[in-house]
């Protein structure tokens, strides 16, 4: 917990932090003292807006967020590879992370899937369990980095023709 690093001073040692429902903003000052943090976790917060400044932070590569309490925007960051999102409110479009590996938004009361991830070249997994994601009529850019889609309850009747643009999948 944020508490914890603060309170002992673990700012240079600790590599995931947590932070929880007092919060609607990320102590930007402090946290960028983090030099190694390797993962953000936000449980039920408020948080609105990540700020772009969080590409600072060199080994930041997850970000890792529950039940958001409110829509948030992720600023454009070259450093995520991992971006987890499960239930609550969020964002709609995730093409400002080129090096994007890992989007997980199960959960999350999706109809559709998102639009523009086709941008996101780097973009491996694709994770959209329990949502209510049906396929028909979505047009769906082709994709050669795709390797890993999974769709478990969702709407789903049949695989669409269209499953032939992820070639490797």
């Amino acid at each position: 917990p944020w508490e914890t690093v603060k309170k002992e001073s673990l700012y240079e040692s600790v590599t995931r932090i947590s932070f929880n429902a007092s919060y609607s903003s990320i102590p930007l000052a402090d946290l960028l003292k983090c030099k190694n943090l390797e993962a953000v976790e936000l449980v039920n917060t408020r948080i609105k807006k990540l700020t772009k400044q969080l590409r600072k932070l060199p080994a930041l590569h997850t970000l890792l967020i529950y039940d958001s309490k409110t829509n948030f925007k992720i600023r454009k960051n070259a450093t995520l590879h991992t971006i987890v999102v499960r239930g609550g409110k969020m964002q709609t479009r995730f093409t400002q992370f080129r090096n994007l590996e890992k989007l997980d938004l199960s959960g999350c009361k999706l109809s559709t899937i998102p639009s523009g991830l086709h941008k996101n070249k780097k973009l491996k997994e694709l994770l959209l369990n329990q949502n209510s994601i049906n396929l028909t009529n979505i047009k769906i850019k082709p994709n050669n980095t795709i390797v890993k889609i999974e769709l478990m309850q969702n709407n789903l009747t049949e695989v669409p023709d269209a499953i032939v643009k992820f070639p490797n999948l």
